[in-house]
Order: C-alpha cells, then structure tokens, then sequence
C-alpha cells in the first residue's frame, strides 16, 4: 500500500512538527487530507460504502472534518476506488491507495504513453488507464454537486491519482489544493514542469524517507516526479523539510 497506514496514523497522532524552508503547506491541512485518505480505505476489507456515503466510518471520517453528498467511483479491474463529496465549503476528490492484485498490477504498468493536450508529455499507463475508467463518474459527481472548486487528495497509488486528476481537471474547476501522501511518479519531465507551471502553489506532496514508494517508477525509465515534495525524515515532531524542485537528492537522505 505503499506509505503504510501505520505511518499515515504515526503522522495524525503527533503534530507538533518544526517546519524547516518555507512553504504555503499546512500541516493542520495535511492532517486533516491524511485522516481523508484513510477514510477511503473505509471498511476494509469489504469495504461497506454505505458507511463512507453516509460519512460515519468512525475517527477517521469524524477528524476529517464534516462531508456529505458523497459519491462513491470505483474501477475494480485496476484496483481504483474513491469518493467525490462536499467538504468545508467545496468539493472533495479523494482515491484510494493500492488494496489489492488489479491496483497491484496497475502500478506495475509502468509503459508510458502519450498524455493528450500536453506537449511532450507521457504518463504512466497504469494510471492512465486507471483514471480514464473513473473520469466520467468523477465528472459526473462534481457536475451534480455544481462545484466551482475542488480539494483533492489520495494515498499511494491515490496519490498518484490525485496529481493526475489535478491536472485534468483544472481546465475545468479552481483546484484549490491537493495534499497527496506516499505517491509514486506520474511522467516524464515534460509532464512534470507542465504540471508544476499551474498547480505547483496548491500542491503539496508528502513523503517520508522510510516509505520506498515515492522512489519509483525509476528516473531511468524515463520519469520525474512533479514538485511540492514535504519530506519528514523521522517522527512528525522533529519536523519536516520543504524540498526544492522535482528530484531534491536531499530528500531521500
């Protein structure tokens, strides 16, 4: 599941961080998206959905603060699971991390392929697969809940998916921040400096040195990974560093 969700609790349960850099990342923010996140996992391993649609999937749910009108997506043969929903004042885009063999096998899809409307851009087949089979019903979703805006955030394999969302739906809502946790690389350089000239202020990409998920797919393969990385090299409460570009080799250390 790439960063464990025993991390992702580690980081709830201590929040007196020492922020080293500047940066407009909000830890209480990254909190908040963490326990989101988790949320989606609701039910494991069934996962019940009326529980998430319903927003009572217990701590979680209620430490992310207050949601409704929650619409579930999923695409089952590649592993991609999430929810659209209302949340303090706009909307919410939140996926599910790798669960299982079909979002195992979609991380592994590591071909590239042309991204459409962006110039040299390639992209993770996986994930273009994956999001293609869920676009219609996120649109969907977001059209019925008349969203101007949106906040989108995910988990490994859903972190990836929320940098890939981010840019795809851009051109159509305000996207208002994404907070992702543990994602692996989407593109090559091309997409990543595409994607850093209109979303780098609002994205913030958290990673932690013990999680080996956020090293792949490899450089020589021909990705990069997009900017706003927030690294913590130990527990929350000795603080975070803001990294500087796409690959800050000082943020692996």
């Amino acid at each position: 599941m790439g960063l464990s969700l025993f991390w992702i609790l580690s980081f709830v349960l201590s929040q007196r961080a020492r922020c080293v850099g500047t940066s407009n990342y909000s830890e209480a923010s990254a909190i908040k998206y963490t326990y989101i996140s988790i949320s989606a996992y609701c039910g494991a391993p069934k996962f019940e959905t009326s529980q998430l649609e319903s927003w009572s999937c217990g701590p979680s749910c209620e430490a992310g603060g207050e949601a409704n009108s929650i619409t579930t997506f999923a695409a089952l043969q590649y592993g991609v699971f999430g929810f659209v929903g209302l949340h303090q004042g706009s909307c919410l885009l939140a996926f599910r991390g790798t669960y299982d063999d079909a979002g195992t096998t979609l991380d592994e899809t590591w071909g590239m392929v042309d991204y459409a409307g962006c110039s040299g851009c390639k992209i993770h087949q996986g994930l273009n697969d994956g999001y293609a089979a869920v676009k219609a019903s996120i649109l969907q979703a977001l059209g019925a809940l008349q969203c101007t805006d949106v906040s989108i955030t995910g988990h490994s394999l859903g972190g990836s998916l929320a940098t890939l969302a981010t840019y795809d739906l851009g051109s159509k809502y305000k996207i208002k921040e994404n907070y992702n946790f543990g994602a692996y690389r989407v593109g090559n350089a091309a997409f990543a400096d595409a994607y850093d000239a209109k979303y780098l202020p609002v994205t913030f990409r958290v990673t932690h040195k013990k999680d080996p998920i956020p090293l792949g797919p490899l450089a020589s393969q021909g990705y990069e990974h997009v900017g706003g990385e927030i690294y913590y090299a130990g527990d929350v409460s000795e603080g975070y560093k803001v990294c500087e570009g796409h690959e800050d080799l000082s943020c692996i250390a």
